[in-house]
């Protein structure tokens, strides 16, 4: 008689919340998400490679179909107690568009990470509905741990754990019926104190008491315009002062889920800083505000100080003018924190854009100072000579980053670095010597960058020091972003050539004229391998191709629009601010 044969038993599957720690990553695992696997880029190629991560790209591609109803749940569910218990904590009342003000910068990434969670975990219960699977969570975060500021609030989003900790939440809302959970022996991460240096606190001080504090003019400028705005009052528009009307959020449907995280998940996160902005709030003394003159800003976005000092001053009636600080700004399809934060606050100047999708701006097309002081440097450079130098600047790659944006999301950076290695590899070793890289600081869930170009191209050399000083020098400019290196580089008037993948940088409809003129042009081109042969091509006549008519027309209708310079800003900022918003622009565009 035969003995019955037994089949081993199948070892259970382990869906990891945290990063796994080292050696405890076994095939058949899945990762909630790339960032946690940060640092271990071995363990990340092979999780790519085996498929485990697919269930993040479709999550991703949801994520970014969801700005209306993000801001529907916000404006809806999220701001209106955080409104409620500040008003209560003042004991009077407080704008919908000043509450925003003060609470946007930290529970608009909040309310974003924690419906990425959920998208995560919703596609991997598609993809793994019927496999029994170990969950590790992270152990619950001690409330004595919880951000105090919206610093510490967005630096706490990008930690490896913080996807899943909400992941870990809502599981606990919708409990999934055949997996176990199991909490990590991990201590959680505590959020790093942000309060700065001396230098960096004094600075904050000096600013905080004028009413210009842009960083866009030099201190001197700063305090002139501060003595303008406190003597003349502001001209405005009439626009409404009401609620909060972008992108139609009022009327967009929020999905069950997401009603239920912006309810009970978000919250929890929100409570601590809540109660810090109230002690904050209850200082400031609201009778040294004076309705009708203005204030000079460049959003501080995660500075509560300063984004109460500019809640309560636009709430007393003064005219809290915005000045962008960075590119992306009319160009990038979606910004996730500045519609629901600087764009309500009052009229915004802008690099030159005047008009930007569907978001509903007061914008004030202007030349930019900072820009027009790179332009005059590069002009003098050219005077004694352009170094044959040329620098390739990077984005920063943080997976960490999960709010709704029109630049890489999670896995999608690994993609945008193999753009990096396609590109390098095209180009011919005479152009790579004189080759300078220029990346970002590795964040903590962020793609090692300089180190990895250096380990695959021995020969690229790293930029070290200030990158306007180099792009004021450079024979040319490489960029492989849309974002604010693009923008300094064509308003210096550097040689510049740029690639990306439209998919992940998706641009505004306002925008594409502009950049199809660059296209056509040959200033943008569609792959790394076609910038890498335009490069090779072009050689040491990259300067007598630059100012070609047909190049030189679409980069000066490119920088009117999107990096406007001027020696005459100063007359054109205050002519903007105190006389008649309907007088006519002094600054023509350039014929098309």
């Amino acid at each position: 008689m035969s003995t019955p044969r037994h089949s081993a038993p199948t070892p259970q599957r382990t869906l990891w919340l945290v990063p796994p720690p080292d050696g405890s990553l076994v095939d058949g695992d899945v990762v909630l998400c790339a960032a946690l696997l940060a640092g271990k880029e071995q363990w990340l190629e092979q999780a790519v490679a085996r498929g485990g991560l697919r269930h993040e790209c479709d999550a991703i591609q949801r994520l970014k179909d969801s700005e209306s109803a993000l801001e529907s749940a916000y404006l809806r569910t999220v701001l209106p107690p955080l409104r409620a218990e500040l008003e209560c904590a003042l004991g009077r009342p407080l704008s919908e568009r000043g509450s925003s003000m003060i609470f946007g910068p930290a529970a608009i990434p909040t309310l974003s990470a924690a419906w990425f969670a959920a998208l995560l975990l919703q596609e991997l219960r598609r993809v793994h509905a019927e496999t029994p699977l170990r969950v590790v969570v992270p152990s619950q975060m001690p409330a004595s741990l919880r951000a105090c500021s919206s610093h510490e609030q967005v630096d706490g989003l990008l930690r490896a754990n913080t996807l899943g900790e909400f992941a870990r939440d809502v599981l606990h809302l919708a409990p999934e019926r055949l997996w176990t959970i199991i909490e990590s022996q991990t201590p959680p991460e505590a959020p790093k104190s942000n309060r700065g240096n001396v230098v960096q606190r004094v600075d904050a001080w000096l600013r905080h008491r004028m009413r210009c504090d842009s960083p866009a003019l030099t201190r001197p400028w700063q305090a002139l315009f501060s003595v303008a705005l406190s003597t003349i009052p502001v001209a405005t528009r009439s626009r409404p002062t009401g609620a909060i009307t972008q992108r139609g959020a009022a009327e967009s449907s929020t999905d069950p889920l997401l009603a239920l995280v912006a309810e009970r998940v978000v919250p929890p996160a929100m409570t601590r800083l809540g109660h810090a902005i109230q002690g904050l709030a209850r200082r400031f003394d609201v009778t040294g505000f004076r309705r009708g003159y203005g204030r000079l800003v460049s959003h501080h976005i995660y500075e509560d100080r300063t984004n109460i000092r500019n809640a309560l001053a636009h709430d007393a009636g003064e005219v809290v003018v915005g000045v962008q600080h960075g590119g992306g700004y009319g160009t990038l399809a979606v910004l996730p924190i500045s519609p629901q934060t600087e764009f309500i606050a009052g009229p915004f100047i802008t690099w030159g854009w005047d008009g930007y999708g569907s978001y509903d701006v007061d914008s004030r097309p202007l030349p930019s100072p900072s820009l027009t002081r790179l332009k005059n440097i590069r002009q003098r450079r050219e005077g004694s000579g352009i170094a044959a130098k040329i620098v390739f600047v990077g984005a920063s790659m943080d997976m960490g980053l999960s709010r709704i944006h029109s630049k890489p999301i999670g896995i999608e950076w690994l993609r945008y670095r193999s753009w990096k290695l396609r590109f390098l590899s095209g180009l011919s070793s005479e152009m790579r010597r004189d080759f300078y890289y220029r990346g970002h600081f590795v964040a903590a869930c962020g793609l090692e960058d300089e180190l990895w170009i250096r380990s695959n191209f021995p020969d690229i050399q790293l930029l070290r020091g200030r990158l306007p000083d180099a792009m004021a020098e450079a024979r040319a400019i490489v960029v492989d972003h849309p974002i604010t290196a693009l923008h300094q580089a064509m308003a210096c008037g550097c040689p510049t050539i740029g690639f990306w993948d439209q998919t992940a940088w998706r641009l505004s409809e306002t925008a594409r004229p502009e950049f199809e003129m660059l296209s056509e042009a040959g200033v943008l081109l569609a792959s790394p391998e076609e910038a890498a042969r335009a490069l090779n091509e072009l050689g040491d006549c990259i300067e007598d191709w630059w100012r070609t008519p047909d190049v030189q027309k679409a980069v000066s209708a490119w920088c009117h629009r999107f990096a406007r310079t001027d020696q005459s800003w100063r007359t054109e900022w205050l002519k903007a601010l105190f006389t008649s918003p309907n007088s006519e622009p002094s600054v023509q565009p350039p014929d098309r």
